[in-house]
C-alpha cells in the first residue's frame, strides 16, 4: 500500500486554505480521492463524492479515513480555495519525477478554454489554460492559466518559466511567434519551429518571398532541402511536403530573432471525394538545416490538438464542465491533465489466454492496445488495475 500513498507526496507544500481545527477530512485526502475519481472516470464533485462512498472500503486500505469519506460540497469548496500554482507545482513534481528527457523531445505549447467555466453573474470568464505537452513522453509538462485581461502571450514566458526544456524543441503557433517569448526558449538551452501568420506579416511575407524565390516550380533544384509524405486510405490522399530554407540572408525585416537559422514552409494537399485542398505554412525556426527534423517538428506539434486537447474534451468532457466557483475550474483541469498523463503512462493489461477447440492456447506476445476511455472504465470496475494506474506516482 506504501506504493499508492506516494500520489500525495507530491503535495506536500499546498497549504490547507480551510479553518485550523474544523476540519473533518484531511486535505491529502481529498486530493488522493478526487484524482482517483478522475482516472476512473467521474467528473463532478458530486459523482467524485459518489465514488469515495461506493470506493469507501478500497480508499480504507490506504487512507485513515477517520470520519468517512467527504461530501460533494466539501469537494467543491476545498478545490476552490486551493491555490492553483502551488497546486500545480505539485503536478510538475509529479511529472519530473517520471518524464524521461530525451534529446531533440518536441514540447508542443498551445492554449485549450474550458468553455463552461464561465460565471456570468460573477462577471467570470472562461477559464483559458496553456499547456506544454511533451510529444514523445505523452505528458503534459505543466501549463498556466491566462489572466482575465491577458492571453497566451504574456502566459506563455511565465509557463516556460516553470518547464526544463534543454535539448529541446519548442513548437508553437502564430500567438506564440514573439520576440521576448523566442529568445526564453533560447535561454533555456532550446531550439524552436514557429509558425507565421497575420501577427507578423512583414516577416511572413519576407519569408515567402525567399521561400519562392529559392523552391520555384522545380523541386530537383533542392531535393536536399525537401521531404514528402504520401498517405492513401478510405478514399483519402494527403501530400505532406516540407522544405526548410538555409537561408544566410535572415535579415529581412525585423529580424532581430533569437538564434534564427532556417526558414520552413510546409504544404498540405489533401484530395478527398474528388476535391482538393492545399494549405501552405510558413516558419521559422532555429533547426539545422536538416529536413527531417524540421518535418517532425511540424507533424508533432498537432498531437497537443488530437491528443492531449481532443483527450480533454471527448474523454474527459472537459468543455461540459460546469465546475465555476473560485479556483476550482484551474485545479480540476491540473487534475484532468494528471489523470491523463498518468493513463498515457500505464501500459494496458495483459491478455488473457484463448480457448481454442478444447485447448487453452496463450495470449500473443504483441502488446494490448486500449484507450484512454477503455483504461478509465477498468480502473473503475478493476481495483487492481487502478493500483497499477497509481503505481505512476
Amino acid at each position: 500500500m506504501t506504493e499508492r500513498i506516494l500520489i500525495t507526496e507530491f503535495f506536500d507544500d499546498l497549504e490547507d486554505p480551510r479553518m485550523e481545527g474544523k476540519c473533518d477530512y484531511p486535505l491529502q485526502e481529498i486530493i488522493a480521492i478526487t484524482i482517483c475519481a478522475v482516472i476512473s472516470g467521474y467528473e463532478t464533485f458530486k459523482h467524485i463524492a459518489i465514488y469515495a462512498e461506493a470506493k469507501k472500503g478500497w480508499l480504507s486500505t490506504w487512507l485513515p479515513l477517520k470520519n468517512g469519506v467527504p461530501t460533494q460540497h466539501t469537494f467543491g469548496r476545498v478545490f476552490a480555495l486551493l491555490d492553483p500554482g502551488v497546486f500545480e507545482e505539485g503536478f510538475r513534481k509529479w511529472v519530473n519525477s517520471v518524464r524521461q528527457l530525451t534529446d531533440g523531445e518536441v514540447v508542443a505549447i498551445d492554449g485549450k478554454t474550458v468553455r463552461r467555466s464561465h460565471n456570468h453573474k460573477a462577471n467570470k470568464k472562461a477559464v483559458h489554460i496553456v499547456s506544454a505537452w511533451a510529444h514523445e513522453n505523452g505528458l503534459v509538462l505543466g501549463q498556466v492559466k491566462t489572466d482575465d485581461k491577458s492571453n497566451e502571450i504574456t502566459a506563455i514566458p511565465e509557463l516556460l518559466e516553470t518547464l526544463n526544456l534543454s535539448g529541446c524543441i519548442v513548437t508553437l503557433d502564430a500567438m506564440g511567434c514573439q520576440k521576448k517569448i523566442v529568445k526564453k526558449i533560447v535561454e533555456q538551452d532550446a531550439d524552436y519551429v514557429i509558425c507565421l501568420k497575420g501577427n507578423q506579416g512583414k516577416l511572413r511575407d519576407h519569408v515567402e518571398k525567399v521561400a519562392n524565390d529559392t523552391i520555384g516550380n522545380d523541386l530537383d533544384d533542392c531535393n536536399q532541402a525537401h521531404l514528402r509524405r504520401v498517405e492513401k486510405g478510405h478514399g483519402r490522399q494527403e501530400i505532406r511536403d516540407y522544405w526548410i530554407i538555409d537561408d544566410a540572408n535572415t535579415t529581412g525585416p525585423d529580424s532581430n530573432w533569437a538564434n534564427l537559422r532556417c526558414f520552413g514552409v510546409a504544404r498540405n494537399e489533401v484530395t478527398s471525394n474528388g476535391k482538393t485542398t492545399v494549405d501552405t505554412r510558413y516558419f521559422i525556426t532555429s533547426l539545422a538545416c536538416k529536413v527531417k527534423n524540421f518535418a517532425r517538428a511540424v507533424r508533432a506539434h498537432w498531437s497537443i490538438e488530437n491528443t492531449l486537447h481532443w483527450s480533454l474534451d471527448v474523454t474527459f468532457r472537459e468543455d461540459e464542465s460546469r465546475i465555476r466557483i473560485g479556483h476550482a475550474p484551474e485545479n480540476m483541469s491540473v487534475v484532468r491533465r494528471l489523470a491523463l498523463s498518468a493513463l498515457k503512462q500505464t501500459p494496458p493489461p495483459p491478455k488473457p489466454p484463448r480457448k481454442r477447440r478444447g485447448k487453452v492456447v496463450p495470449a500473443s506476445g504483441k502488446p494490448r492496445e486500449e484507450s484512454v476511455s477503455s483504461k478509465r472504465k477498468l480502473c473503475a470496475l478493476n481495483d487492481q488495475y487502478l493500483e497499477t494506474v497509481l503505481q505512476q506516482f
